[in-house]
């Protein structure tokens, strides 16, 4: 079977598609308008950077396990040795296929130990994209060299599974949970708790707004890109197999499958059940963090006690 290429696949007019990504760019900054953290937990969360910098030497930081060097060293070869693929073939604009994007902020994520819950769900709620690269491979006539395929596999099957280590094994990103055998990770890393995260509602808001400024980047970005240089990037320009039975609205029917069928599966119910494995809530989960780290910037140094002392001393 011949590849499918942006010169012989169904699309539609280069009118309509500009309608289509203006219409949708609009419409997915509108929705993450409404869905962004409010002014109130921005501020919150500002306090409690300042606070942790001030306590930043108290604090012993994250150091990485072997198994996140690594995945770090995998996912860094894969994408190094894509980079040079898509030189080779003088297709450099290919990097900016979301899975290479990822595979770059997913790495970053690791290697800080900075990194907090913020960039580990920027990732993982986007796992759907790398997914849909796993179902809608390359033709094979698209590879050049023997050693691409396997590497395109290697790449997206580790994109797609791998994050999971940090949902159940290695709690890094999830310091508020407070059951289970994550307690040498979570102390390491317990002073990046996110109060809005910690609870279902902030992070299905979360998601929300992952998938906005993913969906921003397809629509206002790449379908853009894509009409320019006469390229279909994320298999929005060329209609998918099957496509044909919703019409004219079948790049909605894959994006809504997307976000709420495969990036359901894949995110939000495995995070539901890590939830129910690892968390049990404290009633005052929206002002534990804070007012622990309160205490603690307020807790007094050995030099102070000692100055304190003296000064009780000379009063006597």
């Amino acid at each position: 079977m011949a590849a499918v290429t942006i010169d012989n696949c169904f699309k539609m007019s280069v009118t309509y598609d500009i309608l289509h990504y203006t219409t949708h760019s609009l419409f997915y900054a509108g929705v993450y308008y409404l869905v962004k953290p409010t002014e109130s937990e921005v501020k919150r969360e500002k306090e409690q950077e300042e606070t942790l910098k001030k306590l930043e030497a108290k604090k012993a930081q994250y150091k990485l396990t072997v198994f996140e060097y690594l995945l770090a060293f995998l996912l860094a070869s894969v994408l190094l040795i894509n980079i040079g693929v898509r030189l080779a073939k003088n297709v450099p604009h290919w990097l900016f296929q979301p899975c290479h994007v990822l595979t770059a902020l997913f790495i970053y994520v690791i290697l800080n130990p900075k990194s907090n819950a913020k960039g580990f769900y920027l990732f993982f709620y986007s796992l759907w994209m790398p997914f849909y690269g796993l179902a809608a491979a390359p033709h094979p006539s698209w590879f050049l060299w023997w050693f691409e395929e396997p590497v395109f596999y290697i790449h997206h099957y580790a994109i797609v599974f791998l994050p999971y280590y940090y949902l159940f094994l290695n709690h890094r990103f999830h310091p508020h949970f407070t059951v289970g055998n994550h307690s040498t990770f979570s102390r390491k890393s317990g002073e990046h708790v996110i109060d809005r995260l910690s609870v279902f509602s902030g992070r299905l808001r979360h998601y929300l707004s992952v998938q906005c400024v993913a969906l921003l980047y397809h629509s206002g970005f790449l379908g853009f890109l894509g009409l320019l240089l006469n390229e279909d990037f994320d298999s929005m320009r060329c209609r998918f197999a099957g496509g044909e039975m919703f019409g004219i609205w079948w790049r909605e029917a894959l994006i809504l499958a997307g976000v709420w069928i495969v990036g359901f599966a894949l995110s939000l119910l495995p995070e539901i059940i890590a939830h129910l494995i690892y968390h049990r809530p404290s009633k005052n989960v929206n002002t534990k963090t804070t007012n622990t780290l309160k205490s603690e910037q307020d807790e007094p140094t050995e030099s102070n006690k000692s100055n304190i002392n003296i000064n009780k001393s000379k009063l006597a």
